[in-house]
């Protein structure tokens, strides 16, 4: 090969290196900047999610209270006018022409089947309904060995010793439970089962039951009634004010129910999800709005991710 043929061999060797660097280089700066570009939407979704939580808190402490709802009409933020407190999700409002997106969901103790005082027979009744092919009795009474003070194992429940034999480096909690998760540890529960629970079953204290706020598996399960009258009452909603309504809609006598207890308990889960184009950040807490000596409202638990 002559001179000239060396030289060119050459050239296209050096232009080839230099092309593969460049496409290789460009990639590299692509991918970078893909990634810093995803940090900028999380951020900005994790500061979003942030400041909507704290909106919609002072928004319901201002806003009007019924019996399925809270009207926050006037209130400058977070840009919803009737806010549902039976855990349907609800878009707030953003700026315009901003990739974000932030829901929010709030539901009222009083429409759940509270922990703080288990209602065993509504809790059995519940879990058959979710997953008829669980062992809701066995479920329900190692739930009871969790949280109760004693060491006896209940009829279907697990103490201790069971744990221990099954090999598990924990037992029973003794006390009561300060966010849901904590049930995974349970006897017999998973995560499927428990996804489920999450909608209907809550931690938080609670002042009676409110069918205004309940969806229909949990009225089934505390009430005893069909799926059809649940739907005539969830289709109610908001104007049920107490046993007569309950009588018209269920076709069962619930005098026993005192009407005064048919409204929110004050009481909520709160989720408040905030989205900035690909990127999520939610924030999960349970509420208190009743006012303390010292502080304006109460935050149970918190969990953000």
């Amino acid at each position: 090969m002559g001179r000239d043929g060396s030289a060119i061999l050459l050239t296209m060797f050096l232009t080839m290196i230099i092309v593969t660097s460049g496409i290789g280089f460009n990639m590299l700066v692509k991918e970078r900047l893909n990634t810093a570009m995803a940090l900028r939407d999380k951020a900005e979704a994790v500061v979003g999610a942030r400041a909507a939580f704290d909106s919609l808190i002072f928004a319901m402490m201002a806003g009007e209270i019924g019996y399925a709802s809270i009207s926050m009409k006037g209130t400058p933020r977070p840009g919803i006018g009737i806010l549902p407190l039976n855990g349907d999700p609800v878009n707030a409002a953003v700026p315009a022409g901003r990739k974000t997106e932030v829901v929010v969901s709030v539901h009222d103790s009083n429409g759940m089947l509270s922990l703080r005082r288990l209602d065993a027979d509504a809790l059995r009744a519940l879990i058959h309904i979710l997953d008829p092919g669980k062992n809701a009795a066995s479920i329900v009474d190692s739930y009871s060995d969790w949280v109760d003070k004693d060491i006896t194992a209940s009829p279907l429940g697990a103490e201790k010793e069971y744990y221990s034999r099954a090999g598990l480096p924990y037992g029973p909690r003794q006390d009561a439970l300060p966010y849901m998760d904590e049930m995974l540890l349970i006897r017999g529960m998973d995560r499927q089962l428990l996804k489920r629970l999450k909608k209907t079953v809550t931690t938080l204290p609670y002042t009676g039951f409110n069918p205004n706020t309940a969806d229909e598996e949990t009225l089934m399960a505390y009430l005893g009634i069909s799926k059809r009258d649940a739907a005539r009452i969830r289709a109610a909603a908001g104007s049920i004010e107490g046993p007569g309504d309950m009588l018209r809609y269920s076709h069962k006598s619930l005098e026993s129910m005192d009407y005064t207890k048919f409204v929110p308990s004050g009481y909520y889960e709160v989720t408040v999800k905030c989205r900035v184009n690909g990127a999520w950040y939610a924030i999960s807490a349970g509420v208190g709005l009743k006012e303390t000596r010292y502080f304006p409202y109460n935050i149970f638990y918190r969990r953000e991710e």
